[in-house]
């Protein structure tokens, strides 16, 4: 039997979410040995967290679940590839036309390295034509045609004739616009993954967060929050207030005001549980 194994099925599953964060239904799959309900990754991950946070060897269950989704799913074993050897053969012939090749380029090399060597010709009796005339005249037209159009606009949008226009550069082309901020914004900006648990304390509903980004608070509602993993910032408007350090914080955000509040109200708040 394993006596670590049954520890686990013995803990209250309200203690082992408080721990763990794994919901009830995966405590009670993970306790009835329900492999069925899990892939190989999410219940090997599951197992880790068990063991690291309740400080129990389950090596034994590790193995029985791995040999089932062996048994479904076997691991693909990689055979090494061989390259094939490829014999290395010269023909003859071709080798005798390769140095053929070779030596017909040297030649040539060498009488054109005697030729450039020869004086230049005098160049008194060659004829130098001057450079044709480039007709540009269709051009000046249509430069003149694109001015009346541009004059005949700036007319018709009464544009002031001191009014200078700008064109923009690239620099103020590609200079990414500044997104404001607003000043009423509750939001929680982690700095790593971080789990949020939110209670809307008016209708009693329950949602959970892991985020990676910024999450937006509704500053008009009643709710009470909960991070784990607490490197976060939280941003009141433009106040800004940091966490560094690993366990849990706790907010109630009520009549558009949040402030930090310690685990005893934050359960008074929420019946009496320290989360579900």
């Amino acid at each position: 039997m394993d006596n670590n194994f049954e520890i686990l099925k013995n803990i209250d599953n309200e203690e082992l979410y408080s721990k763990t964060f794994i919901s009830f239904d995966n405590l009670n799959a993970i306790k009835s040995k329900n492999f069925e309900a899990f892939t190989r990754f999410k219940l090997m991950g599951f197992i880790d967290i068990l063991s690291k946070r309740l400080n129990l060897d389950l090596s034994n269950f590790r193995q029985e679940a791995t040999q089932y989704f062996d048994s479904i799913e076997p691991q693909p074993t990689l055979k090494e590839i061989q390259p094939k050897k490829v014999p290395l053969s010269i023909n003859s012939n071709r080798l005798k036309y390769v140095g053929i090749g070779v030596a017909s380029l040297a030649l040539f090399i060498i009488g054109y390295m005697i030729l450039i060597k020869e004086p230049t010709k005098d160049l008194t009796d060659v004829q130098v034509s001057p450079p044709s005339q480039v007709v540009v005249e269709k051009s000046v037209q249509v430069v003149d045609q694109n001015l009346s159009e541009l004059n005949a606009t700036q007319d018709n949008n009464s544009i002031d004739q001191n009014q200078t226009i700008q064109t923009p550069t690239t620099k103020e082309i590609n200079e990414p616009k500044k997104v404001a901020v607003s000043k009423d914004v509750i939001k929680i900006v982690p700095r790593k993954k971080v789990w949020v648990g939110i209670v809307d304390l008016d209708t009693k509903e329950k949602v959970d967060y892991t985020i990676e980004e910024e999450l937006i608070i509704d500053r008009s509602k009643n709710q009470i929050i909960v991070v784990n993993g607490t490197y976060i910032s939280l941003f009141d408007g433009e106040k800004e207030h940091t966490y560094n350090f690993d366990g849990r914080v706790r907010f109630l955000c009520k009549d558009g005001n949040i402030k930090e509040i310690r685990f005893a109200e934050f359960k008074s708040l929420n019946d009496g549980k320290a989360w579900k």
